[in-house]
């Protein structure tokens, strides 16, 4: 059995979102969604921000794959997150 390489191809979307993407890119996006649910008061701004990033991280991995059945989930699911939240 040949061995895999866990490197992706060159012609691989953006690092962003390729596996093993740059974990700095999802640092800033959760520093991002943290900063907004701060300025939204959010009871706890860092695990609604961990939580919307593990949402938007599926959804590009969806879109990359073609896989996404609804389009809606991803909206739904972020919304559930900030009703819960008690945004102000």
């Amino acid at each position: 059995m040949a061995a895999r390489s866990s490197t992706p191809p060159p012609s691989w979307p953006t690092p962003a979102i390729r596996p093993g993407g740059s974990p700095a890119t999802t640092s800033s996006v959760c520093a991002y969604f943290a900063g907004q649910a701060e300025q939204g008061h959010a009871d706890d701004p860092q695990r609604l921000a961990d939580q919307l990033v593990i949402i938007f991280d599926g959804a590009i991995v969806q879109a990359v794959m073609g896989t996404g059945r609804r389009a809606d989930a991803a909206l739904t699911a972020a919304s559930a997150l900030l009703d819960a939240q008690h945004l102000d």
